[in-house]
């Protein structure tokens, strides 16, 4: 059992402002954790460690590892722990740097993560970035991984490539010297941990590309000596020659044409334009002459490159380059370029300059004016140049990203948004659209509602008499009614007009539009009016159960009281739906800000795209209890269940992340609507999450599952997973005493059995408690990047763990057992986790089956990896190794692996843990 967390304490600081040792003392002296949350003197929360490091007292870092803190916990207002923190740092002296590199090895030998599991900048990249070189060789000590690599954008520099390396750091944060000193320090590291790999392999696309782009010659030189076919190395069409051209780094583009590289690249339609355009674009004479000199090719078919518009809808060349003193030299000598290259420079300048001349000149010439550049006109609104584009037959019915240019034209422009300006604008949009109109334009759906949202009811009556075939609910997208159009211009007199043309039939769309206006202090007039056409006796709808909602949500007591007084029966609400990254349902939205913000954005999003904001906001059609929108709010909380509405899982859950105890108690005595949430992170599990004991007893009391299923969440987890997971052992025994199974599946999408989440955290002690209460030590992991118990473990380099479950019964043989040894060794060596590769290549002998096997995981990717399936089940139980001769696996390792017991117990991070019980 733990102590329940501390409260929060305030930080008492020495007059230079740096955290007291005093106050170190007096925490651990007081009883409390040293994982205690403290309050800094702005108000910010953190850990007593974090403080400590970031203000270099290697003192306080000892005193409080040797306490038990934990170098990998985050600060409430912190998004990095310790370690990360530390290698941030930067403008040191001399003195603090070498207080930095011990205060490293103190967190690095208490088990602080170097951060390599995931996407983000690993502690070895952080360290070179910041240029915290002395640190290097310490991180490579302790197992960094000088191959690790992070999904990468394209910049301005290098938009080439796919992945950052760690060298690729070291050539971007550093002079050209201290790069390539650290560079051949990563490489003779990388050649003593994969000694059966080629040199070549470690230099990879990224590296290449930096070091052309930065103008390092001679660490390109160096490289070159040992993978020669780097000058040829591309990516997506782009090899390091066009790197060097882009950053107009003539010398190295010299290097390279030296080297071997195609002057002109690779050659394909669909490839980027040859280095001698680039170099054009970038007004650089000095590397065009040079590629000219070296014999690149400028002849008519590759321009075509740019006609093709295939590499420009992408490529980071802007258009604007074309707009630059080269503009009057391309449009002066048309003989060197193709008709198709003429028709690019206008594509490229219409929009951005007066064009309508050079149109008239070009269509009379017999060119064809791209629809791409008609549709930027239109989308401008020069309503000449587009008289100038029909004239030379542009289609008018050209769809672009499935909007058409008659819909285009009739949306104003963002900027232009009241006044004077906004009513010129909306006519503008009406003669353009009838231009295209008469020029033959069809209409696909929408353009009545376009017209009304233009003020403008006789036009859209004009085009309703066009498309009387055309039914509302068949257009697509599925545009709003005319009724929520009217109701969204606030005109009366179009209002009253629809309402007539459409024979006074109600909308649940339109009063849920209605309701927002009016709730934001927009409108006041169509509520009541829309409420006393609605058919009488009609079973509420889920837009009608949102305008509730709404008018919950802004505590405006008297719409909510007209809403409740017409529509008795509770309904539920079509609610706003946000994926995030912790689960599949975004829970965080619920709070009345956010809620607000994102009506109010949608709904000014309607103006323009005519479709109704509760679709824009309804991103998965969930349906759930108006009460979450009225959860801060007790007066419409009250009034809300007064009428019969109950909360939904949805509803509890929310409360619960916003920590609303009060309500949370309220409504647990309710019973739940039954509404279906597979992607709603339950409330139990995040109670537990938020470490909230007290309202997990609340919630059990009142009979929620203490086993909830959250299997369709994205990283979900059931109660008991997360108390783990948490390390909160308090919570743990509350939950099993409850009746929490210990084997509960992991969910779906990178779940973990309550097993699986104690091996990845390397809690030997948790391990064996779970063990001892029946936990499955081969249940497999989750069907999405999941990891078994022994895999996980020796992804994480948990030597105590990986010996305890290899003991008690981890298989290993068999098909499965097969599968789960050779995955969790390959976790291993990919981290470099090397006394954990070790010690499951200890573990038995490898037979004939294992060597194939092995060398196809060695080339997989994790993510492809974990995602191999064994063609067999394995078994249950300890199974034979067939070199073994009827002995076990674990029993025949044994005698060997005693040998290696005390190199292994050197090499944990404490060797205490290592044989502790």
């Amino acid at each position: 059992m733990v102590s329940e967390p501390a409260t929060k304490t305030p930080i008492i600081k020495d007059h230079d402002g740096r955290i007291n040792g005093r106050f170190i003392a007096w925490l651990l002296s007081s009883g409390l954790s040293p994982n205690t949350s403290i309050i800094g003197d702005r108000g910010s929360q953190s850990t007593p460690l974090l403080q400590a490091t970031c203000n270099l007292r290697v003192e306080a870092v000892c005193q409080l590892l040797e306490a038990g803190a934990d170098p990998n916990l985050v600060g409430v207002d912190q998004k990095a722990p310790a370690l990360m923190a530390l290698v941030s740092l930067n403008s040191l002296c001399e003195s603090e740097k070498l207080k930095l590199v011990d205060i490293a090895k103190r967190l690095l030998s208490a088990g602080a993560s170097l951060h390599e599991n995931d996407d983000q900048e690993s502690i070895l990249m952080q360290s070179i970035k910041y240029g915290h070189l002395g640190l290097l060789k310490t991180l490579l000590q302790h197992g960094a991984n000088v191959l690790h690599r992070i999904p990468s954008k394209p910049d301005q520099v290098e938009p080439y490539h796919g992945h950052h390396s760690v060298m690729w750091y070291a050539v971007q944060s550093s002079e050209e010297a201290e790069a390539m000193e650290t560079i051949c320090t990563l490489i003779h590291h990388a050649k003593l941990t994969w000694p059966s790999s080629s040199t070549s392999d470690f230099v990879t696309m990224d590296v290449v590309m930096a070091t052309a782009a930065y103008g390092y010659d001679h660490i390109f030189e160096m490289l070159y000596s040992i993978c020669p076919g780097i000058v040829k190395l591309e990516h997506n069409g782009f090899p390091a020659l066009h790197a060097a051209t882009r950053a107009r780094q003539t010398e190295t583009c010299r290097l390279l044409l030296r080297l071997g590289a195609l002057v002109d690249g690779p050659v394909h339609p669909d490839l980027p334009p040859p280095p001698l355009f680039i170099a054009w674009f970038n007004d650089d004479a000095d590397t065009a002459a040079l590629l000219y000199q070296s014999g690149a090719n400028k002849s008519q078919r590759y321009a075509t490159y740019l006609a093709q518009n295939n590499w420009c809808k992408t490529s980071d060349f802007s258009y604007y380059l074309l707009l630059n003193k080269w503009e009057k030299i391309l449009w002066e000598e048309t003989a060197h370029f193709d008709a198709s290259w003429q028709a690019y420079k206008i594509h490229v300048i219409s929009g951005q300059v007066e064009v309508t001349g050079r149109w008239a000149s070009l269509a009379q010439q017999g060119k064809k004016v791209p629809p791409r550049s008609f549709f930027r006109n239109v989308r401008s609104k020069n309503i000449e140049a587009l008289r100038q584009a029909l004239r030379a037959r542009v289609d008018p019915n050209w769809i672009r990203k499935g909007i058409t240019v008659l819909h285009d034209s009739m949306i104003p422009r963002e900027y232009v948004e009241e006044g004077f300006w906004l009513i010129t604008e909306k006519k503008i949009c009406k003669k353009m659209a009838t231009v295209l109109l008469d020029a033959g334009a069809i209409l696909t759906g929408g353009e009545a509602q376009r017209a009304i949202l233009l003020d403008d009811w006789d036009f859209a009556r004009l085009i309703l008499r066009q498309q009387t075939s055309m039914s509302e609910t068949t257009q697509s997208p599925p545009y709003m009614s005319l009724l929520e159009a009217a109701v969204l211009a606030d005109r009366a007199y179009t209002l009253f007009s629809v309402l007539s043309y459409t024979g006074e039939r109600y909308d649940a769309g339109a009063l849920c539009t209605s309701v927002l206006l009016q709730a934001t202090g927009e409108d006041d007039c169509d509520v009541e009016h829309l409420l006393s056409i609605r058919p009488q006796h009609t079973t509420p709808s889920p837009l009608e159960g949102l305008a509730i909602g709404i008018a919950a949500l802004y505590d405006d007591w008297e719409l909510l009281e007209l809403l409740l007084d017409k529509i008795q029966t509770p309904a539920l609400a079509r609610l706003p739906n946000e994926p995030d990254a912790r689960s599949s349902y975004g829970l965080s939205l619920y709070n009345p800000e956010t809620l607000k913000h994102r009506l109010e954005a949608a709904l000014k999003n309607s103006f323009r795209s005519a479709i109704s904001f509760w679709r824009s906001v309804d991103q998965g059609s969930l349906d759930g209890s108006p009460l979450v929108m009225a959860l801060w709010s007790p007066t419409s909380l009250s009034r809300l269940l007064k009428h019969g509405y109950r909360p939904d899982k949805l509803t509890i859950s929310a409360a619960v992340i916003q920590e609303n105890t009060d309500v949370i108690k309220q409504l647990a005595e309710l019973d739940l609507q039954n509404t279906s949430h597979p992607f709603v992170e339950g409330p139990v599990s995040l109670a537990v999450e938020k470490e909230m004991p007290n309202i997990v007893r609340v919630l059990l009391d009142a009979g929620y599952d203490v086993n909830e299923s959250n299997y369709c969440v994205t990283y979900g987890r059931t109660p008991l997973q997360s108390a783990v997971e948490r390390k909160n052992l308090a919570l743990i025994d509350l939950l099993l005493d409850a009746g929490a199974r210990v084997n509960e599946p992991a969910a779906k999408d990178r779940g973990a059995t309550a097993l699986q989440v104690a091996a990845s955290n390397g809690r030997l002690g948790l391990v064996k408690h779970l063990v001892d209460r029946g936990a499955d030590i081969n249940a497999p992991g989750a069907m999405k990047s999941g990891r078994t118990a022994l895999e996980t473990a020796a992804e994480n380099g948990g030597i105590d763990v990986i010996q305890y479950l290899l003991s008690n019964g981890a298989q290993t043989t068999g098909k499965q057992g097969q599968l789960q040894y050779l995955r969790a060794y390959k976790y291993a060596v990919e981290e470099g986790r090397l006394a954990a590769a070790d010690l499951l290549k200890s573990h038995r002998r490898w037979t004939a089956e294992d060597e194939a096997l092995w060398s196809r995981l060695e080339k997989m990717s994790k993510s492809s990896c974990s995602e191999l399936e064994s063609n067999e089940e394995g078994s249950p139980g300890e199974l034979q190794h067939p070199d073994n001769d009827g002995v076990s696996a674990a029993s025949a390792a044994g005698t060997e692996l005693a040998n290696e017991l005390e190199e292994l117990e050197i090499m944990t991070k404490n060797p205490l843990d290592f044989w502790s019980p």
